[in-house]
């Protein structure tokens, strides 16, 4: 029975975490688990980060360059502002979990999105953003039952009923400054740097059970805890090259590049086992590094006329590169030894391409009517994740998007309303296929600063 528990082949198996043989998947909408069970691989599901007109155009726009947002996941950007601007969102998002007999687990969240702030040194031509976001995130719960949970009759060759419980939460965040600088009227470049840290907190908990599922007494409640905090510093270069008038007067192309450097995280883990949940039971603690990897992006943004706005994007992470001193689920270390490069690794290169398009009726006319000066906008996009939790099975996400971006009444600041419909793995083998509606808000604002008063 205990070899059935604390089996560390139990605790890295997909099959015990995405999906029980014999636990319904309702179990998992119980507690504060609020994410997809796939962020518990590695160092947490990825968190995009694109403006909000380029989230609600299939989450990509490193191309697009507008006065009227903040782009500082392409630094080079930053060099068109004319306005000081200041941008925050969140989102709420309802998921569903399905494995392949049917069984399903309902859960839902709300989550800060970004906060940015960007402003110019020298308009349209020098400008500095800094920005907080997150990068990945861990929100997951499941329960694997050691009993037949319609007769209560333990399973294989243990002796008693238990459930074991498995949860996980936290993730990495970026908090980063740049700086955007126009090189004549067609190119543009940046650079931005930061830090990129975080804590990842894993758990499993053991319960015995009588036949109805009452916790016996007289059997210790066994609780197991990993925290790992990780910190490095992470920097990103990037270009755009600008190609106006091409056969109209408002037609133009925008070409753009990210590249962010690999990141080299240190930390250190704290591994906790007692009888509760108290820290100080009993536990070891080990220092180490992650390695990141690098990441490529390249976007276009065409602009036909005035009214008219289509985007591109591809990026590129290549996660079987992906090194670390700590064990994680799908990256297995040797006991007490460091983990070499693709050392029994799942991960595989994240590939992700979205298109998206906006469209303006009032153009580039500031007296239109609200409704003619309303954006409305709509994409989607395929991403194959870094996770593989079977062998040569890579989760991917399939998405479309849409939203709306509205005009106030003070000149330079919009609302902006996104949603998100989407499907991520399948329901074969031991998957789950998550299904998800997602809804954000953003509310981005503009205004004139530093401007030296002219004397009369």
């Amino acid at each position: 029975m205990r070899r059935a528990i604390l089996s560390r082949r139990a605790l890295l198996a997909p099959a015990v975490l995405l999906l029980s043989a014999s636990a319904p998947l309702a179990a998992h909408a119980q507690g504060s688990y609020t994410g997809s069970l796939y962020s518990r691989y590695g160092l947490g599901e990825r968190v995009g980060s694109a403006s909000a007109q380029g989230a609600a155009m299939g989450g990509g726009g490193i191309g697009l360059v507008s006065l009227s947002y903040v782009q500082v996941g392409n630094p080079a950007t930053l060099a068109e502002q004319i306005l000081t601007r200041a941008t925050a969102g969140a989102y709420v998002q309802g998921l569903r979990a399905e494995d392949g007999g049917g069984r399903t687990g309902d859960r839902s969240e709300g989550v800060l999105s970004a906060v940015e702030f960007a402003f110019p040194v020298t308009r349209q031509r020098v400008g500095v953003g800094l920005r907080f976001t997150p990068s990945t995130r861990l929100a997951y719960g499941v329960q694997r039952a050691g009993m037949d949970v319609r007769t209560g009759v333990p399973t294989g060759d243990d002796t008693l009923r238990y459930t074991v419980d498995y949860q996980g939460s936290g993730g990495l965040n970026t908090v980063d400054g740049g700086v955007g600088v126009a090189i004549g009227k067609t190119l543009m470049v940046g650079a931005s740097v930061g830090a990129r840290f975080g804590l990842l907190e894993t758990g499993r908990r053991t319960q015995f059970l009588d036949r109805s599922g009452t916790p016996l007494l007289f059997y210790a409640e066994q609780n197991a805890i990993t925290t790992t905090r990780l910190a490095g510093v992470t920097g990103t270069v990037s270009a755009l090259a600008r190609f106006d008038s091409l056969g109209g007067s408002a037609r133009r192309l925008n070409i753009a590049a990210t590249f962010t450097l690999p990141t080299r995280l240190s930390g250190r883990r704290v591994q906790t086992l007692g009888e509760s949940l108290d820290r100080d039971t009993l536990s070891t603690s080990a220092k180490g590094s992650v390695s990141m990897p690098l990441e490529a992006s390249l976007g276009l943004a065409f602009y036909p006329n005035a009214r008219w706005t289509t985007v591109a994007d591809v990026r590129y992470e290549p996660w079987s590169r992906f090194e670390s001193d700590f064990s994680f689920a799908g990256y297995a270390c040797p006991d007490g030894q460091a983990c070499p490069a693709n050392s029994a690794s799942t991960f595989s290169d994240r590939l992700r391409v979205s298109a998206g398009a906006e469209y303006l009726p009032a153009g580039g006319s500031p007296f239109a009517s609200f409704w003619r000066r309303t954006a409305y906008r709509f994409g989607g996009y395929v991403d194959r994740g870094y996770v593989s939790p079977e062998a040569g099975t890579a989760i991917t996400t399939v998405a479309a998007t849409a939203g709306f971006s509205f005009p106030s009444l003070f000149f330079g600041s919009r609302a902006d309303l996104n949603a998100e419909v989407g499907q991520r793995g399948e329901t074969t083998g031991t998957l789950v296929r998550d299904r998800y509606v997602r809804l954000g808000v953003v509310f981005s604002f503009g205004e004139r600063w530093f401007d030296r008063p002219k004397l009369r």
